[in-house]
């Protein structure tokens, strides 16, 4: 036993290597199958080098990255879930899982990732934006709000969504003066959108703008939104 064992001591700098080989075979693979949208292909090959090394966690992340891509959400949250279980010290790991389950509507638990996320690295606009998000759903319209606040001053990439979504919050909240603001600059930044209208159309309408409301709900069905009448009182066709 004890000279299978030394054998094995000896051999192991080379058995490792072998491994390290195949891994990076199988990572090219991947990355090949991925350019040529072979994704069932490419997860694969990540299965394969979990099977090899099951404390693989950049091969679980890989693997949840295509799932996540391909709308499987609980198959790459559960493999983001692996990933920080191997290595509780990468950001992205948390940050990636919280997407998936936003995307999953668990909203609590995305808005736990992306505490962590914050935790870790506070100056992610990004988190703060996807955890606004989450406590929109969850009816957290003031916590939401101090979220897109932080989101915005970071600069996110969605900082138009920052602003249309904080408007939403600030309508729950009868803050319209500040929704419609909030509205105005959305567009202004995205004019192609055209949610933001029918919001900022519908809610001047309330207010008794009915021409300027008007005129966006027609923007909202020029850049193809189908608009219904909630009622027989709103007056745009």
């Amino acid at each position: 036993m004890k000279r299978i064992f030394i054998l094995l001591f000896i051999l192991y700098p080379f058995v490792n290597g072998y491994c390290q080989t195949i891994k990076d075979e199988y990572n090219a693979c991947a990355i090949e199958k991925i350019n040529f949208h072979d994704y069932k292909g490419a997860i694969e090959d990540f299965t394969k080098i979990i099977e090899i090394n099951p404390k693989d966690s950049s091969a679980y992340f890989d693997r949840g990255l295509i799932k996540f891509d391909l709308k499987d959400y609980l198959g790459a949250a559960e493999d983001f879930s692996k990933a920080v279980n191997i290595d509780s010290t990468n950001v992205d790991n948390f940050f990636l899982r919280g997407l998936a389950k936003d995307k999953l509507k668990e909203y609590k638990g995305a808005i736990a990732d992306f505490d962590k996320t914050i935790k870790m690295e506070d100056g992610n606009a990004d988190a703060y934006y996807f955890r606004g998000f989450a406590k929109t759903a969850l009816k957290d319209f003031n916590g939401a709000i101090y979220d897109y606040n932080i989101a915005i001053k970071l600069n996110s990439d969605h900082i138009a969504e920052a602003y249309g979504n904080r408007g939403w919050a600030k309508v729950e909240l009868h803050d319209f003066n500040g929704a419609i603001a909030d509205y105005d600059k959305a567009i202004s930044l995205d004019p192609t959108n055209p949610e933001y209208y029918l919001q900022r159309g519908e809610l001047k309408i309330q207010l008794g703008q009915k021409n300027s409301g008007c005129l966006d709900i027609s923007k909202y069905k020029e850049l193809g939104g189908k608009y219904q009448r909630k009622s027989k009182k709103m007056p745009c066709n």
